[in-house]
């Protein structure tokens, strides 16, 4: 199934049961589906190696977690990235060169469902770091989504990723 109609599929499902209650329904004719906990297990590890790549500046520990193909997306502050060469320049490849000290963690446990061979992750983060200029940037209540497929490996590789900022508190005006 064509990565994009995956992902499509997932983002568009109504009702999404909450983690642990995870429903493990087959998307693809033929691979049958894994049980929701083994694949929310093996996802949380990738998420895992994700940060671990982000801290240590090690882009083909990243490449690792993506899927080889020319579909995989990434949609950050600085627009809407398609394919490892555009991923690995506008986010790994910038964190590791434009960064001294890197330190992306979660803010807590993210949540994971899992729709038979696709997951979808969304979760909260911090970061900390220290440019190569010397400046630092401290930003508070980033948000990242993540969708996962399971390759014919059996293995899950990343697909597609967003991340945004908290929007600032709106205080009304009296």
């Amino acid at each position: 199934m064509d990565v994009r109609l995956r992902i499509m599929s997932a983002l568009l499902c109504v009702a999404v049961p909450p983690v642990g209650q995870a429903v493990a329904q087959g998307m693809s004719a033929n691979m049958p589906a894994e049980p929701a906990t083994k694949a929310q297990v093996a996802v949380a590890h990738q998420i895992d190696r994700y940060i671990a790549s982000i801290n240590s500046g090690d882009v083909e520990a990243a490449k690792m977690l993506w899927n080889d193909s020319d579909d995989i997306t990434f949609i950050n502050t600085s627009g809407i990235h398609k394919g490892w060469p555009a991923i690995n320049r506008t986010v790994h490849s910038f964190f590791r060169d434009k960064f001294i000290t890197r330190d992306l963690r979660l803010v807590a446990s993210p949540a994971i469902q899992v729709f038979g061979n696709t997951v979808i992750v969304e979760f909260m983060w911090d970061f900390d770091g220290v440019m190569t200029n010397g400046k630092e940037l401290h930003t508070r209540g980033g948000r990242e989504s993540q969708v996962y497929v399971r390759t014919s490996r059996r293995d899950w590789r990343l697909v597609h990723a967003h991340y945004s900022l908290q929007p600032p508190l709106v205080t009304p005006q009296s």
